[in-house]
């Protein structure tokens, strides 16, 4: 992942406000974040909510998957605003990988039907 981050261009603000970078950088992450929570709707025989709602939850992190795409936008020359906002979305997401885990075993570590899921 490091050496992907070095790969990627230096982050270009083009005129925009820290505090409007910010503002869409946020609803750019959850939006992002709240198309991984599909698998919640999915699975009803198979897993509990919780369940479903951890798996989707685990899949917020994927830095790898977002900076291939990204990769793969700058060769085919975008360097828009998009890409920057995209860039700094995909860094939250890796900053918060340690919020996602613990909400991860928050949700697992219940007990459902009887039994223990997760010992701590």
């Amino acid at each position: 992942m490091f050496l992907v981050g070095c790969s990627l261009p230096k982050i270009n603000m083009e005129g925009i406000s820290i505090g409007m970078t910010v503002w869409r950088v946020i609803i750019l992450t959850v939006l992002a974040n709240l198309g991984k929570c599909f698998p919640a709707l999915c699975y009803r025989n198979e897993a509990s909510l919780k369940q479903r709602l951890a798996l989707s939850i685990a899949m917020f992190p994927r830095g790898e998957v977002g900076a291939g795409v990204l990769l793969v936008a700058l060769n085919y020359g975008f360097t828009e605003t998009a890409t920057t906002l995209s860039i700094m979305s995909l860094a939250l997401n890796l900053l918060l990988t340690g919020v996602f885990i613990s909400a991860v075993i928050q949700l697992i570590s219940h007990k459902a039907n009887g039994e223990v899921l997760m010992s701590s």
